[in-house]
């Protein structure tokens, strides 16, 4: 039941979009048409035809007012949050476009009440539409208010949405009321930017036809020209033939040339009465006739106001019919036909009596009172001349007062952000006051807290380098004790001669083997001789006593090798010593390859032999490697070892750079 309400409810948008054929709404109705189609519950029908309500309620609202009647009680049923606020949406729209003001108002209220249901962009919809409201009943503040509010949600999801672009007309249009045109082209030029960003070619036309307006309404006819030229070019590109036909209505009026006038006046005609559009197309005709009698063509402008008559007639616009009524009356009095004049000026008066217009008014007492001097009935013409002089005050206070009140809009408003501005500094000057104290704040604080880590960071280095020289010192001793202990041994060999020969050989090797250990553990001075030269010399006297193969590649730089100092030069050169000294002694490696580079965060020193390897279990009984974790827990280090029984021995040990630069 609710599938087939919906379809009808489809078939009677389409009709009503088959009186606007313009390809940008079928695209639009064939997407939300598709949509419907593919709803597969009841929420999805609701959403889509509420789309579609909402979206149309812009063309024909009454109908669209009508469908919507019918889908909210079932909504409302359902209790379907989002639905019943578009339905609301629907109906705010209608009495917009009606003209009830305060029922559109009231349900604008109640969507605000219910915002929590709309995305940014729906809520920013609804802050444009009721902002027109505003402009429409004159509150062009309130509007200004709440095109700003829709702009800042347009921004927050992009600086480039479509709907900026209504947003910045419609602030223009505000702006131009309250004489603000500066600021008024500014934001027009800002939906230009907009339109041309988004590829928006028709936005593109309608922006410069606006910015047009405004600049004959400030008096800029140069610039309206060059506007207008630019919304017909691109009107003309894209094949938008109302937006061509608006151009050419314009022109018309702009133009001084009577002859060029009348082209543009033709070509309006031509182009409103082939999209059938009756009401732009009978105002064309009149500024066409109106051109015509200019050029004295009275014949042909009175067939033209014929025309323009009949379709106003069908439109039922009875200020517009009074019009041509008029002008018609004005065409036969130049004709010397004063009897026909009056004919058509007394139909201009019936209609103008049952719908008040001063101005319309006014031109219809001066030409009744010039028909009837015409016709030698000057008393009759006076009372008309003082009706019509005292509408002639009347439109001139009228005139003046909106002057006045225009010029009053426009000094409360400069006013207002004269305080605004005023308080705004205020404002800047506080914070301003309160951000340097912050910002002194901070700096004491920030000088506190590196002073307490300068001094951690001193204590710590020193306490480092305390243990690595401690370190050096005990090694020191060591090479001390065996140096003497070799030297006492070698004289005893020397001077002595227990057991013969071969003792005295057996102790010269001890001498010769305790020497060259105490040679190994010689801390050198590595500010003199670089890090890898003292590596080379350690691998040669490896070699001396081990033909194992040995390879050393040394990364690191001298500018890096310049900065560090020489306790940390000391701590790689024993680590990669002890390393040698475990693949020799220990392992019985005949291939060793040691790697020292710098990575990202660490020096690292990557050793790998052949040897018999070891259990992981037992390696903590290597007096080596313990020697070396000594070193890689002063730096708070990191070193992994890959060892198994005859499968060789790896080593990594990373020396983090942060720790490294600080003991420096």
């Amino acid at each position: 039941m609710l599938k087939s309400y919906f379809i009808k409810l489809q078939i009677s948008i389409a009709l009503v979009f088959a009186m606007y054929p313009t390809q940008a709404q079928y695209n639009k109705m064939d997407s939300l048409e598709i949509q419907l189609s593919k709803a597969k519950n009841i929420k999805d029908y609701y959403h889509a035809a509420s789309l579609l309500f909402n979206q149309y309620a812009l063309y024909k609202p009454t109908i669209v007012k009508d469908s919507v009647d019918k889908l909210y009680p079932l909504v409302v049923q359902e209790k379907m949050d989002y639905e019943i606020t578009v339905c609301l949406n629907t109906y705010a729209i209608y009495f917009l476009q009606t003209g009830n003001s305060d029922s559109a108002l009231y349900f604008f209220n109640e969507i605000l009440n219910r915002k929590k249901y709309l995305s940014n962009v729906e809520l920013a919809q609804v802050y444009i539409n009721l902002g027109s409201l505003y402009d429409r009943n004159g509150n062009y503040r309130q509007n200004i208010y709440y095109q700003l509010l829709a702009e800042k949600l347009l921004l927050s999801i992009s600086s480039t949405h479509p709907k900026l672009q209504k947003v910045y007309n419609n602030l223009s249009n505000s702006l131009q009321n309250i004489a603000k045109i500066d600021s008024a082209v500014m934001y027009l030029y800002k939906s230009i930017k907009i339109a041309e960003i988004n590829q928006d070619s028709l936005g593109m036309a309608i922006s410069y036809y606006t910015l047009s307006n405004v600049f004959f309404d400030n008096g800029q006819t140069l610039e309206k020209l060059e506007a207008l030229k630019k919304s017909m070019h691109i009107s003309e590109k894209i094949g938008d033939i109302e937006g061509l036909a608006y151009c050419h209505f314009s022109l018309a009026t702009t133009e001084k040339d009577n002859h060029a006038a009348k082209f543009h006046s033709e070509k309006a005609v031509q182009l409103f009465d082939s999209l059938h559009l009756a009401y732009q197309t009978a105002s064309a005709l009149r500024s066409l006739a109106y051109i015509q009698s200019n050029l004295n063509e009275y014949n042909k402008a009175l067939i033209i106001y014929s025309k323009a008559l009949t379709i106003f007639k069908t439109q039922n616009s009875p200020i517009k019919t009074a019009e041509i009524y008029r002008h018609i009356s004005r065409i036969y009095l130049i004709l010397n036909q004063p009897e026909v004049s009056e004919k058509y000026v007394d139909s201009c008066f019936m209609l103008l009596r049952k719908n008040d217009d001063p101005e319309q008014l006014y031109w219809a007492n001066k030409m009744k009172s010039e028909i009837l001097i015409a016709q030698n009935k000057n008393k009759e013409a006076i009372s008309y001349m003082l009706h019509y002089e005292s509408l002639k005050d009347t439109l001139f206070n009228t005139e003046k007062s909106q002057i006045i009140n225009k010029l009053s809009i426009q000094y409360e408003t400069e006013k207002k952000e004269a305080e605004n501005t005023q308080l705004k500094l205020e404002n800047e000057l506080k914070e301003a006051r309160i951000s340097r104290m912050i910002q002194l704040l901070l700096i004491l604080s920030l000088g506190f807290v590196v002073g307490i880590a300068g001094f951690y960071i001193y204590i710590i280095s020193k306490q480092h380098k305390i243990s690595i020289q401690m370190h050096e010192i005990e090694k020191a001793k060591h090479y001390k004790f065996f140096h003497e202990l070799g030297n006492e041994a070698i004289v005893e060999a020397d001077s002595q001669n227990i057991d013969g020969k071969k003792l005295s050989n057996k102790i010269a090797k001890l001498a010769k083997e305790i020497r060259k250990f105490a040679k190994m553990e010689y801390s050198p001075n590595l500010d003199e001789t670089s890090l890898e030269f003292q590596l080379n010399d350690t691998i040669i006297n490896i070699k001396e006593s081990n033909n194992a193969q040995i390879a050393l590649q040394y990364r690191l730089d001298a500018e890096l090798e310049k900065k560090l100092s020489n306790e940390i030069k000391q701590s790689i050169y024993r680590i990669s010593q002890e390393l040698f000294n475990n693949g020799h002694k220990y392992s019985g490696a005949n291939l060793m390859s040691i790697l020292i580079y710098k990575s990202k965060r660490n020096i690292v020193i990557q050793y790998d032999d052949d040897g018999i390897g070891t259990d992981k279990e037992t390696i903590t009984e290597n007096k080596g490697l313990r020697y070396i974790q000594t070193y890689v827990k002063i730096f708070k280090g990191n070193m992994q070892v890959e060892t198994a029984p005859q499968s060789g021995f790896s080593c990594i040990v990373e020396l983090p750079l942060p720790i490294i630069y600080w003991l420096n």
